[in-house]
This record gives C-alpha cells, structure tokens and sequence, in this order.
C-alpha cells in the first residue's frame, strides 16, 4: 500500500515519503525512554520475583509488552533511517503498526489517575456487565421465542387459505408475525423503541382479541419487568466497579 501511495504521489506531481518527521522520531525516543524507566524503576522497586507475584501481574505484562513493542520500535527506525527510503515497506508497515500498539499504554495512564475516575468507572462497568449482557440476551431471546411462536401459531391458525394470506387486511399481521423470525424482529422493535407497538397491536385484531391482550402482556413483562431487572443489574456493576476503583486510585 505504501508503494501504491507513493506511486499515485509521483503521478499527481507530489512529493512522497516514507519517514516521519524528526520532531515525531524525538518525541517517539523520549517517550520509549521514559516508559523504559517506568517499568525499570518499578521492576526494581518491587523485586524481580515480586514483579511476577505481586496482584498487578496482568499489567505488569501488560507494561513490559508496551515497552518491548517500543524498543522494537526504535529499532526499526534506525533501520529504516540508516538504510534509508529503499528499506522497503515491510519495515515501514511493522513500524507503523508498532507505534499504534504503543498508544495502548494510554490504558495504563486512566488506570491509575484520579482525573479519568468517571471515564475509568464507565469502562470497568462495562466490562463487569459483559457476563450479565449474555444472560440477559438469553432471556430476551426465550421471551422473544415464546410470544413469537404463539403470535405466528396464531396467524397461521387464522389465515388458512391463500387467499386470506393474499388479502390487503391482513398485510400489516402477516408482515410482522407471519413468521417467526418477523416475530422476533417485531417484538424486539416493539420493545426497544424501533417501532410503534400501537401499530403491531392494532395488526393483530384481524387475529384476535386474545392475541391483542398477549402483546399487551408482553410490552408489560417487558417494559416494566425486564428493562426495570436489567437496569438494576447494571446499575450493581457501576457500584461494584466504584468499590474496585478506590484501590487503584494513585493517592
């Protein structure tokens, strides 16, 4: 790709090349050094066997993966300076891809500050709701499974011949429940906001009242029983994620 580039540059007359500015190499050095000490100072503090016992393991890998990733980094940039432009692409795309990965040790800088706490919290919430969003997605799933089959049982029972399937009345039923795929879709926009649910109550007269009073039942299971469960779960998550931020706050 960077050949392509380059090549589209000669043609439109513009000059193209593959090294970075010297402000950006300066930078990058200080910051590979800086990071180097970091893990350093640390490692020493703590002890080499310590470094690999202590609760922090994970980033602690974390921080010496960073730093190696730097150091190649550098690497890579004396090679391609002392070669020069005709060191090839290769050397450029693991560069770049290098100083990409290193951008992830922003991840260690919210760890750790009081100012990220909000953006730290939100985050932590997140990936402690992961575990409760599967199951929660399984119960939507079986409460979507169960109306949507005994919607789709309904239309099927009620429209038998092709000429009612056919029929401009019922389009709107059969559209949204005809199968039970269209059910699950239907209740789930039924539920989330994504369609008007007046609109698939009144498709279902042409079914029943029955089946009117059953989605009437389902918004309410839903709306206000199943949101109301899965809003307290998260909500527990935000709570356990501020008793685990305290201790990882830098007093």
């Amino acid at each position: 790709m960077a050949q392509e580039a380059a090549t589209v540059a000669s043609k439109g007359g513009l000059e193209f090349s593959s090294q970075p500015p010297a402000s950006m190499i300066v930078i990058s050095i200080l910051f590979n050094i800086f990071f180097t000490l970091d893990l350093v100072l640390r490692w020493a503090r703590e002890g080499f066997m310590q470094f690999w016992l202590t609760e922090d393991l994970t980033w602690n890998v974390f921080d010496l993966s960073i730093v190696l990733a730097g150091l190649i980094d550098m690497a890579v940039m004396i090679v391609e300076l002392s070669e020069g432009s005709g060191s090839g692409a290769n050397v450029t795309s693991v560069a770049r891809v290098l100083r990409v990965v290193r951008i992830a040790k922003i991840v260690r800088i919210i760890r750790v500050l009081k100012f990220f706490r909000e953006l730290r919290m939100m985050i932590f919430s997140i990936l402690n709701s992961i575990l409760s969003l599967v199951w929660v997605m399984l119960v939507l799933a079986l409460l979507f499974y169960v109306f949507g089959i005994t919607f789709t049982a309904g239309i099927l029972q009620t429209f038998e011949t092709p000429q009612m399937w056919r029929d401009a009345e019922h389009s709107g039923a059969i559209s949204n429940f005809g199968t039970l795929g269209r059910s699950f879709i239907t209740l789930f926009m039924a539920m989330s906001g994504g369609g008007d649910w007046g609109e698939y109550y009144f498709a279902l007269e042409r079914v029943g009242p029955i089946y009117q009073m059953l989605f009437l039942f389902f918004i309410v299971v839903s709306l206000f029983a199943v949101v109301n469960i899965v809003t307290g779960v998260f909500v527990d998550s935000a709570l356990t994620a501020n008793t685990l931020d305290k201790g990882m706050i830098v007093q």
